[in-house]
């Protein structure tokens, strides 16, 4: 998905507060880029601080809708005159999805993806309970209550 371009921003907000020239918001074009770069970059850092990889950052099937909303939530930080024009339940809205980085799953082509931490996914050596593949039946003390040694 592609990013949220400072021209599609403007739209974006014009919409919001239901103008009908995204030029007159009252803010500069130089807010509105420095906004859809600073919500790049939190979703970037957001996502790989989970173990995200870049590629599946730019691919991810909610990248633009995330960037739109954190570019607005940044956009509202750098200029007052929008901020103040927002209604107090969409800023709050912004900003409970710019938490939601933390936690949201990431879906590529429809596909959920686990974050990349070097790691194979089910690569053997986790055991949530019971036994580990080609383990004997004993139990955990030096000696299983059939006799056997278990070896520690």
């Amino acid at each position: 998905m592609p990013l949220v371009t400072a021209t599609r921003l403007q739209e974006l907000v014009a919409s919001d507060l239901q103008k009908a020239d995204p030029n007159d918001l009252g803010a500069s074009p130089a807010s509105f880029t420095s906004a859809v770069t600073s919500a790049e970059q939190e979703i970037r850092g957001a996502l790989l601080d989970r173990g995200y990889s870049a590629a599946t950052i730019l691919a991810w099937d909610r990248l633009e809708e995330y960037h739109g909303i954190v570019s607005r939530w940044v956009l509202c930080g750098l200029v007052s005159s929008i901020a103040n024009a927002y209604p107090t339940e969409r800023i709050e809205m912004f900003k409970s999805r710019v938490k939601e980085l933390a936690t949201v799953r990431v879906f590529v082509g429809g596909e959920l993806v686990n974050p990349d931490r070097g790691l194979k996914e089910n690569a053997g050596g986790s055991v949530g309970y019971g036994r580990m593949g080609g383990e004997s039946d004993s139990c955990c003390s030096r000696t299983s209550r059939c006799g056997t040694d278990t070896g520690w």
